[in-house]
């Protein structure tokens, strides 16, 4: 079943600190977007929700896998069924600038605790996601499109903001990229405009708006979550 959180209230903290507008955010990027193996439709229909590669993994006893680098997709049985958890091939350790007390384990073990989306327009996102759904073209994979405010304005878990492609670290400027505790920022404490926002990440499972979609392809034809599934 579908649910539908009550709404997150945007008051900042303080009265006074800048923090990110997240009316304006919603505005700019009025949908999110998620990118699944096709395969993986029916059980997130079934649930209702997206879950984080943590809890698929403890979920199908493959404790393993928490704090190693996945280098290509893995299937984990979950019951009868079973689950595609995405590989992590582009999270490349020596273009990754950590912050003190964390190394390539203490990074993989955090990312897997999040769930991630691009955001975009209806016609598709940013051109981060545009550049990973080429990149597992050949797969054919579906692609989940959600209203913005339908998750960003609920009240669990809350949103977290990343500038960059969290995933993917590289040189820039010549130096690594930093990777740690900061690297996913609530609104409170990110630094800059709706336009800076490259990810929104949530920690833990999220439950999924009746409005989800699911296409193919980000020029559509576009249905409903439970018929693409069914």
């Amino acid at each position: 079943m579908l649910h539908a959180p009550p709404l997150l209230s945007r008051e900042p903290l303080g009265g006074s600190k800048e923090v990110l507008d997240l009316d304006r955010l919603i505005r700019l990027r009025t949908h999110l977007f998620h990118l699944t193996a096709r395969s993986n439709l029916r059980s997130i229909a079934t649930e209702g929700a997206l879950h984080p590669a943590e809890e698929i993994l403890r979920r199908g006893n493959r404790l393993d896998l928490l704090r190693v680098r996945r280098l290509r997709h893995e299937s984990v049985r979950l019951g009868k069924s079973a689950v595609l958890v995405r590989d992590q091939a582009p999270l490349h350790a020596g273009a990754a600038l950590f912050e003190p007390g964390w190394g390539l384990s203490e990074w993989v073990e955090h990312v897997n605790r999040h769930v991630f989306f691009w955001p975009g327009s209806a016609s598709g996102p940013i051109s981060s996601g545009l550049n990973q759904h080429q990149h597992y073209s050949s797969e054919s994979p579906a692609l989940l499109r959600i209203p913005a405010g339908s998750i960003i304005l609920v009240g669990s878990p809350a949103p977290l903001f990343c500038r960059f492609n969290s995933g993917a670290p590289r040189y820039s400027g010549g130096r690594p990229s930093a990777r740690g505790a900061a690297t996913y920022l609530s609104a409170e404490a990110f630094p800059g405009p709706p336009s800076r926002v490259i990810e929104v990440v949530f920690r833990g499972s999220v439950f999924l708006p009746a409005a989800t979609e699911v296409s193919a392809s980000f020029s559509g034809p576009w249905q409903s979550l439970a018929r693409a599934a069914a």
